[in-house]
């Protein structure tokens, strides 16, 4: 049982980290990434750290890598970069990839899933979406998505301050149905409050989802108690 807790990705910048990634696989050189994606872009990009294997659903080998780009603004400076050495082309992973990043294969069927957040902060409102996905080529393609966000940077500064709320999710990986494969536990915790520092829960949702033929499932009544109880 594999349990990964938002707050605690989000508090260690966990940017880039693999689960049982093959350490004898030999990735490019920044020097290489940074060469194929001037081919094809004249935007500047900073490789942050040494690119992170993933296998794309055809199998094919390929990397991802943070980055960043001084020449945007805001959010945008941040971004993760997919890398196919194959074809030696470099692109930008997609929205739903563009911040931290943890490649895991959970069907352990040589496919990578990759669990990412994407940020954004807004005039004293922080906003994001944590997602599942696969690379299908180019294409992130979303197997399960879950926002969260919060007014703090707004909140309790005095009687007319909005009221405080912060919503954050927590997944749990564990194999609800003995079928050998890891499922996904989903906490939904809504917070409210007069200050941040007062904040109290309001409001626990727990839905749990089999993973089925790349596919996250909702499960049924059973389950759904059954994973009330794993922590």
């Amino acid at each position: 049982m594999h349990k990964v807790n938002l707050l605690l990705v989000l508090s260690l910048a966990w940017v880039g980290t693999t689960v049982a990634a093959d350490t004898t696989l030999h990735p490019p050189q920044k020097q290489d990434v940074q060469a194929w994606w001037n081919l094809h872009s004249s935007d500047t990009v900073e490789i942050n750290e040494d690119p992170a294997p993933v296998y794309l659903r055809s199998k094919e080998l390929a990397y991802l890598a943070a980055a960043n780009f001084p020449g945007r603004s805001g959010d945008a400076q941040r971004q993760v970069l997919l890398i196919r050495p194959d074809l030696q082309e470099v692109r930008e992973a997609g929205e739903a990839v563009r911040d931290n990043f943890v490649v895991l294969d959970i069907a352990e069927d040589g496919v990578n899933e990759v669990m990412a957040l994407a940020t954004h902060s807004e005039q004293g409102e922080f906003k994001g979406e944590r997602s599942i996905v696969q690379f299908d080529g180019w294409n992130a393609v979303i197997l399960h998505q879950a926002v969260f966000g919060d007014n703090l940077g707004v909140c309790g500064y005095g009687p007319d301050s909005p009221k405080c709320f912060e919503n954050s999710v927590e997944w749990i990986f564990s194999d609800l149905d003995q079928d050998g494969v890891d499922d996904l536990i989903e906490k939904l915790v809504k917070s409210t409050g007069p200050s941040e520092d007062r904040l109290h829960m309001t409001q626990l949702k727990t839905q749990a989802y089999l993973f089925k033929n790349n596919t996250f499932v909702k499960t049924g009544i059973a389950l759904t108690r059954k994973a009330r109880n794993i922590r």
